[in-house]
Parts: C-alpha cells; sequence; structure tokens
C-alpha cells in the first residue's frame, strides 16, 4: 500500500514523463505536497532541491528529459521532503526547484 508521499513523487514523475514525450511546456501548480523519500541511482537524473542546512541538492522526483526541461515548474506550488544527506526537512517552492544528474 502507497503512503499519500510516495503518490506524490509518482505523480509529480508522471506530469514529468507526459511533458518530457510532448515538447516541455511550462507546469503551474499550487499547494503543497509532501514528498516520500527516494533513493537516488547514480547517472538517473532528477529533479531536486538545496537543502539550507548541508547545502546538498536532494533528489525529489525523476526527470525523464534527462534534464532537457530545467525547471519546467512554476506559481505557489511547494514541496516538502527530507534531506538525503543530512535527514532534515526541506521545504521548497517550484521556482527553486533544479534539475540534476545524481553522482
Amino acid at each position: 500500500m502507497s503512503t499519500q508521499g510516495e503518490k506524490n513523487v509518482e505523480a509529480f514523475e508522471s506530469i514529468v514523463k507526459v511533458a518530457a514525450r510532448g515538447g516541455g511546456r511550462p507546469m503551474s501548480w499550487h499547494g503543497l505536497f509532501k514528498l516520500a523519500p527516494i533513493t537516488p541511482a547514480v547517472g538517473s537524473w532528477y529533479f531536486g532541491v538545496e537543502c539550507p542546512n548541508c547545502r546538498r541538492t536532494t533528489s525529489a522526483f525523476r526527470d525523464f528529459s534527462d534534464g532537457k526541461l530545467g525547471n519546467p515548474f512554476f506559481g505557489s506550488g511547494e514541496i516538502r521532503l527530507e534531506c538525503y544527506s543530512c535527514g532534515r526537512e526541506i521545504s521548497a517552492q517550484a521556482l527553486q526547484i533544479v534539475t540534476l544528474r545524481w553522482r
């Protein structure tokens, strides 16, 4: 059984898959979404956010465009997730999301 955080990760990944196939139009979102922790795979692309505590970028969900979309998100939306490196909870708004290849 999936948690709401896991469902939220799956929803964002589904949106990105569609955008990656369809030319990557900007995507507006509003509201708060708590994301379940993911285990990033070396060499794969992700959308993520910088942790204000340890200054490392944490993967939030897969980027199926392999970085080609850049940050397609805008609006007042916010995500909350746990930092992969230090464990602190991070809050980030749509415009703070970055794309990265996990190393």
